[in-house]
């Protein structure tokens, strides 16, 4: 039975109603809270709410899983974990959407024009069936890295939100036209810079390592000031299909290709 706002309070024990310039769902601790012009809610169990609502923007962050988001409308999911927090279990999002996700070293956000997320405590789905653009930043002892894919669908999985780590990102599948930019600076300073193009994308983990599959007029470019200790790959390449190995750096450590016909080069440390 859907109740109004003016109810919360009473509904729902664990929920606070906040009123600021814009109505504010937050647990106690206020590890949780939402912001929106308008919502309706449900409470199946002491534990849940199920909640739509509207605003310009919806937004709101989840401190416990890490989670900031932001969109024109958003329904969805909670659970009161113990201790009284309330974490996102499901979350569709429509309309301006962004969902930043901050890891051990950085951050990672998407924006599309709709997104899902379901985290179920050990993994977490993110759907974006439409055109969007996924960015990261990531600082570490071995210097900064920033990533850019887009695509026009993908579905990725990451560990759990509540878990920070140094790769989250478990799997991802994304259909194109794809295109991945990195520029990796490493600790002296030196800058290379990956672009790689092609139609569909798969990657999954192994290990710290990430191993990227992509096929459909690949097209691969590596570019910069070669380290002596880790030079990877630096060149152009175009094939039908390639898997590219990279460390947790996103360094280039091993390439495999189909051509049809295959061109390519490589460029030693020197620039020759």
């Amino acid at each position: 039975m859907r109740k109004t706002l003016t109810l919360l309070g009473v509904a729902a024990a664990a929920i606070l109603l906040a009123v600021q310039s814009k109505p504010q769902l937050a647990d106690k601790a206020q590890k949780f809270a939402m912001w929106f012009a308008e919502a309706s809610t449900e409470f199946p169990d002491k534990d849940t709410t199920v909640f739509e609502a509207t605003g310009n923007p919806v937004h709101g962050y989840s401190r416990d899983q890490n989670l900031e988001f932001s969109s024109l409308s958003m329904n969805g999911t909670l659970h009161k974990a113990k201790g009284g927090a309330l974490l996102l279990r499901k979350g569709t999002m429509t309309g301006n959407v962004s969902v930043t996700v901050t890891d051990q070293n950085g951050t990672s956000k998407f924006t599309s024009a709709k997104a899902s997320i379901e985290d179920d405590g050990e993994t977490a789905d993110v759907v974006v069936p439409g055109a969007f653009t996924f960015t990261s930043q990531h600082t570490g002892d071995t210097g900064r890295r920033d990533l850019t894919l887009t695509g026009t669908q993908a579905t990725f999985k990451l560990k759990s939100l509540a878990v920070k780590d140094e790769n989250p990102l478990v799997s991802a599948t994304v259909s194109g036209p794809v295109k991945v930019t990195v520029t990796q600076v490493d600790a002296k300073g030196k800058q290379t810079l990956y672009t790689l193009t092609g139609a569909d994308l798969t990657m999954r983990a192994e290990g710290d390592d990430k191993v990227v599959s992509i096929t459909g007029g690949v097209h691969v470019t590596s570019e910069g000031e070669a380290d002596a200790e880790h030079s990877g790959f630096l060149g152009t390449m175009d094939v039908s299909a390639a898997t590219i190995t990279m460390d947790k750096d996103h360094k280039i450590k091993k390439i495999s290709t189909k051509g049809n016909p295959g061109t390519g080069s490589i460029r030693d440390k020197d620039g020759g």
